[in-house]
């Protein structure tokens, strides 16, 4: 079955242009994974906000500055370390395990040497 050299130009015009479709619609794709991953952040920070609004006397008295001086004292502690530790563990992917256990054995290693 002999093409035309017009027939495999034709194909070959057909192909470029399936392409740039293509193409264009991936980026209006990862255009919209951007505005989504967006929301998602807005809405989680607002979600954590009113948490944290919950368990606060008068937060409209308080500034910025003083929740992150009281979160970063109530979050220094090795026991809320530990718990978020706990609540984090079983939620990550076993690959980040063994990276963090190694990182973990690594600075060991330093404090020893130093």
């Amino acid at each position: 079955m002999a093409k035309t050299y017009l027939e495999i130009q034709k194909k070959i015009a057909w192909a470029e242009e399936k392409r740039k479709k293509a193409a264009e619609e991936k980026k209006a794709m990862e255009l919209l994974k951007k505005e989504l991953e967006a929301q998602e952040i807005i809405e989680r920070q607002r979600s954590r906000g009113e948490i944290l609004e919950k368990y606060l006397r008068e937060p409209l008295l308080l500034t910025n500055e003083e929740i992150d001086g009281l979160l970063e004292l109530m979050f220094r502690s090795s026991f809320s370390q530990q718990q978020l530790d706990k609540l984090i563990a079983p939620k990550k992917p076993p690959v980040a395990k063994a990276v963090e256990a190694e990182a973990k054995t690594v600075e060991a290693k330093k404090s020893v040497i130093m």
